[in-house]
């Protein structure tokens, strides 16, 4: 586990609770350039103002319209603790959260209503500028209101998301729809060098072909016999569906983290709607060298219901992302 954000700076104040019969709240913008894994959160607070009763809630929020939403990124991304004063408070959830790169997210401070003037008091940091990524807002009375010059003093704990495979080339292209009326389906097997978290998947798509291709792409990784997937899920969550599949870079993310093993067979299976005659898409792979100790990527032209077919060597251009356990970047699979 490592800091994965912080603003460390304690030159100004902020409230929590109430203020002249005003109930006041305050919360911190955050986002991340890649993939990460929550832990928990540690939030500087100073000494209280006068007695304010019950603990304060620690929540992880998603965005809407600039303000927090009042909606959880999961189940887990909320924590209440007893404050104590004059220190970092850590908020350790019950489970790790996963948030996604490049979108925004809130830390979010409640407690139950006070008295008049009963307040936790939380240090910050001025100017806004000491934590670039997000800025900070407060309530009063449910009502948010950006304060731009002002951030927490927080950490915040967990891992950030590596590449547990890379394989970019694309000099080669397969089929993910319909050929000559024959309903392609792929898969990609792999093994993975360490235990790993699996957390999301990406494919690089060259075009559609033959028309517009019609219905989702869903991604699973499935469980290896005797070569060929198995059409059984390595865990509840690791499917993930995507609608507006486009040309370029596509990522899945699956529904939360899962565990795989090192040294065992899994597969990277794509599966689609039938399509009309000749409607596909093209997907990038390249056609030279595997992915380590497994055969070359798979097609079956019968929707994936029957016999695959290995496509001799090449690999899908593609990252899987996740944690290794252990030394992440340097068990990662990179071809080049």
């Amino acid at each position: 586990m490592a800091i994965l954000a912080q603003q460390l700076t304690d030159n100004n104040v902020s409230r929590v609770g109430d203020i002249t019969d005003l109930e006041v709240r305050q919360a911190q913008q955050i986002s991340f350039s890649s993939d990460v894994t929550i832990d928990s959160i540690e939030i500087y607070f100073r000494n209280n103002e006068g007695s304010p009763t019950g603990q304060v809630t620690c929540r992880i929020e998603t965005e809407n319209a600039g303000e927090p939403s009042g909606v959880l990124v999961d189940a887990n991304a909320t924590k209440i603790l007893s404050i104590s004063g004059s220190s970092f408070n850590i908020f350790t959830f019950p489970a790790s959260i996963n948030l996604l790169s490049s979108t925004n997210y809130w830390i979010k401070l409640n407690c139950d209503d006070q008295s008049t003037d009963q307040r936790f008091v939380i240090g910050v940091g001025t100017p806004g500028s000491l934590y670039p990524d997000g800025i900070k807002a407060y309530s009063v009375d449910g009502s948010w209101t950006a304060d731009v010059d002002n951030n927490f003093v927080f950490k915040i704990n967990g891992t950030a998301t590596v590449e547990l495979i890379t394989q970019e080339t694309a000099n080669n292209l397969g089929a993910l729809g319909d050929q000559s009326n024959n309903e392609y389906r792929f898969s990609q097997p792999f093994i993975l060098p360490a235990p790993a978290t699996v957390t999301s998947f990406q494919l690089s798509i060259d075009s559609e072909a033959g028309g517009t291709v019609s219905g989702d792409v869903t991604i699973k990784i499935e469980t290896d016999s005797g070569g060929d997937p198995t059409g059984t899920l390595v865990d509840a969550n690791a499917t993930a569906t995507l609608t507006d599949v486009v040309a370029g870079w596509n990522t899945w993310n699956f529904t939360a983290p899962f565990e795989l093993d090192s040294g065992t067979t899994y597969h990277i299976r794509a599966y689609c709607d039938n399509q009309s005659t000749d409607v596909r898409y093209l997907f990038d792979a390249r056609n030279t060298g595997t992915l380590p100790n497994v055969s070359g990527f798979l097609y079956c032209t019968d929707g994936g219901a029957g016999t695959w077919v290995e496509a001799g060597s090449g690999a899908l251009t593609m990252h899987l992302y996740g944690n290794f356990a252990g030394s992440p970047r340097s068990q990662s699979i990179i071809i080049v």
